[in-house]
């Protein structure tokens, strides 16, 4: 397939498809990056020493940059919900 039939797939596809296939990407893209993974051990390396951040925290951390102008206040995809296995999951309803 080539690089326009994918685009047009793209193109065609819903949102929701479009935000998955490019967190897929992005998968791909750290992937192989050894900064990434040097990254990533580190940031596993803090959370088991129980440097963590609870959804109270990370709520406010977003308020914060949002007043600030630094993310989006009301985007659909910025809030967590827990999820009913004990995770995380994106929330669909839109905040400010």
């Amino acid at each position: 397939m080539s690089r326009n039939e994918l685009q047009a797939v793209v193109d065609r596809s819903s949102t929701e498809d479009r935000l998955s296939l490019s967190a897929y990407l992005q998968h791909l893209a750290t992937r192989d990056d050894p900064t990434a993974q040097t990254e990533l051990t580190n940031t596993h390396r803090k959370i088991t020493r129980g440097k963590k951040v609870n959804l109270r925290q990370l709520k406010r951390l977003h308020r914060t940059l949002a007043s600030a102008s630094l993310c989006s206040g009301s985007h659909p995809t910025m809030w967590l919900s827990p999820s009913r296995d004990g995770g995380l999951q994106r929330s669909r309803e839109t905040r400010t």
